[in-house]
């Protein structure tokens, strides 16, 4: 790609970022289709479709086949780069965000929860599901499943009470040990509709175990990171002996 193509489709997102915050194209319109813009900008659809697909990876648009291309947000989304290297620094991570939680839900475990928490299929648990936001700006960074045993509780918990115990849980004094699994998945058509994203889009899946001294399980959670939102890094050293 030359650098001329390259500034010029980044020259076309950045007048559409414009017109976005403007209010010229508000939440839930339509953009220009890409001969539209062809015809306006006076560019090939090649350079046309980048500067669209900057604006879809900045979290500003969603794409759809068939549909356009419909104004979802006014400011970019935020790029997360999370430094771990201890159960501290996991925590202080959430404590630079927030969780909010938009249901809880009691179900009998199948394979997948069982694996999760390592338990029997068939065991009574709740699910927790919510969205993990930045704490100072509000925008969305993954949406997040927290898995739990219900713990002899004969009800299921409101949101409030199952917030505050999962709180409670995740205490550090109690864990002992975060176990992470990180992998790439595709967004199914339901996950990429609550994210506004594109169905098959590249994300992050990050399941996390967490354990008390005895060894137990106390909760799962399995968050799921659009792609260019998020970076996890860790730094390995050698043991001391």
């Amino acid at each position: 790609m030359s650098a001329h193509r390259s500034s010029r489709y980044s020259e076309i997102a950045r007048e559409l970022i414009r017109e976005i915050q403007a209010g010229i194209y508000p939440l839930g319109s339509l953009l220009p289709t890409e001969n539209d813009l062809c015809a306006r900008f006076a560019v090939s659809r090649y350079t046309a479709r980048e500067a669209l697909r900057k604006l879809a990876s900045e979290g500003l648009i969603s794409r759809r086949q068939g549909s356009g291309s419909v104004v979802r947000a006014t400011q970019a989304r935020v790029n997360y780069n999370q430094y771990v290297n201890s159960i501290d620094d996991l925590l202080q991570y959430g404590n630079a965000t927030r969780f909010k939680l938009k249901y809880v839900r009691q179900l009998v475990a199948g394979e997948k929860e069982a694996q999760f928490l390592k338990t029997a299929v068939g065991t009574v648990c709740i699910r927790l599901h919510g969205l993990r936001l930045d704490r100072s700006s509000d925008k969305l960074i993954c949406l997040t499943d927290v898995y739990r045993l219900l713990d002899g509780q004969r009800t299921t918990p409101s949101v409030v009470d199952a917030l505050g115990q999962l709180v409670r849980d995740l205490d550090l004094p109690r864990l002992a040990k975060v176990e992470q699994e990180i992998s790439a998945t595709a967004l199914d058509e339901a996950l990429a509709e609550e994210l506004h994203l594109q169905t098959g889009q590249p994300a992050l899946r990050i399941l996390r175990r967490y354990y008390d001294a005895k060894g137990r399980v106390i909760a799962a959670a399995l968050s799921v990171h659009p792609d260019q939102d998020f970076s996890y890094a860790t730094v390995l050293e050698r043991a001391r002996h």
